[in-house]
């Protein structure tokens, strides 16, 4: 059996002290970038790979050098410190980070990027002092990017499709899988005329992944089931109400709100027409349930990937972990007895 490549061997063959190698895997200053480079070429070059029983055991003792368990930054962009606890998803997948966190010895602490005053600067040095090296980005109000923090320094993720750069590691529900599962639920109940109506804002928010799986499911479908879907600029109660009395769908595929415009509009569902909550933060509804405070774990775990190989800063090859949805069974659709 071929012996393990340790960091001794690989500082002997670069001519350097094993910190130096230590620094230059790590990606740590102190050291310069040509040297980094000739380092690494070497660490590879020789098949070193980091021991996970040592890797352990160095979390370990950092942590014990830090009074408690160690913090990750739950980073938020709203537009008040507490916005971010208007959105029920938003609760659920830091309830599941937080969960993950105290598992894997960690902690999640919240700071609000939008602090009157702060630069983005400041907020870097905020959590360098502060011993944070991890960054979950929470999913934000709306598609935007962030401020230019110095990523170099942390071990980042984001949650969901709100932010479109920097290009983080992502941990994410798999919207045009649950869009699917949505189809097929309602497809198999009997509905039939199946449409989707969504806010051009919450359609960007999902990076268009229900709007794709919408295609795909009705390009499956005969000509005379196939509807248009509704993506408004103008997202309204009249605007949904008059899209619902040119197309009269069976089923439709939307935002709790809508719901209720259905509601107020006179149309009885589900004896009218069924509805799927494609958001599924509402129990009242049938609709997708995207396993949120999932998400949260699945950021949690990249984070600490990362960490664990000493790996920060803007990632040349980003990761996303999708968590599947599955079909929410509820009052506001039943069977429909039709054929084909």
């Amino acid at each position: 059996m071929k012996p393990r490549v340790t960091l001794h061997h690989v500082a002997e063959v670069a001519g350097v002290s094993i910190m130096t190698v230590s620094r230059a895997l790590r990606g740590k200053p102190g050291i310069s970038a040509e040297e980094r480079a000739r380092v690494c070429a070497i660490a590879t070059k020789l098949g070193y790979r980091p021991d996970p029983v040592v890797t352990r055991l160095m979390l370990r003792l950092r942590g014990s050098r830090l009074s408690g368990p160690e913090p990750i930054a739950w980073l938020t962009s709203h537009t008040t410190r507490a916005g971010w606890k208007n959105n029920p998803a938003s609760r659920e997948i830091h309830a599941g980070a937080s969960e993950r966190a105290s598992i894997l010895g960690y902690r999640i602490e919240e700071f609000w990027a939008n602090e009157p005053g702060l630069s983005a600067h400041r907020l870097g040095a905020i959590l360098d002092n502060r011993a944070i090296r991890g960054v979950i980005v929470a999913p934000l109000g709306w598609p935007q990017s962030f401020p230019a923090l110095p990523w170099d320094r942390f071990a980042a993720v984001c949650c969901g499709y709100s932010l479109p750069t920097p290009i983080l590691h992502r941990a994410a529900s798999d919207q045009f899988q649950s869009l699917q599962v949505v189809w097929q639920a309602l497809w198999s109940l009997g509905y039939r005329r199946i449409g989707l109506c969504l806010p051009r804002l919450l359609d960007q928010r999902v990076n268009h992944l229900w709007q794709g799986a919408f295609a795909v499911a009705q390009a499956g479908v005969s000509n005379k089931y196939r509807l248009a879907p509704l993506i408004a600029d103008d997202w309204s109660e009249k605007t949904f109400l008059r899209w619902f009395d040119q197309k009269r769908p069976d089923a439709v595929i939307s935002m709790a709100e809508a719901h209720d415009w259905l509601r107020r509009g006179g149309v009885e569902v589900p004896r009218d027409c069924g509805f799927a909550d494609i958001n599924g933060t509402e129990s009242r509804l049938a609709g997708v349930n995207h396993h949120l405070e999932q998400i949260g774990a699945a950021a949690v775990d990249v984070v600490a990937g990362e960490l664990a190989v000493g790996k920060t800063g803007v990632p040349a090859v980003p990761k996303t972990v999708l968590v599947a949805g599955s079909w929410k069974p509820g009052p506001s659709v039943l069977p429909v007895p039709r054929v084909g």
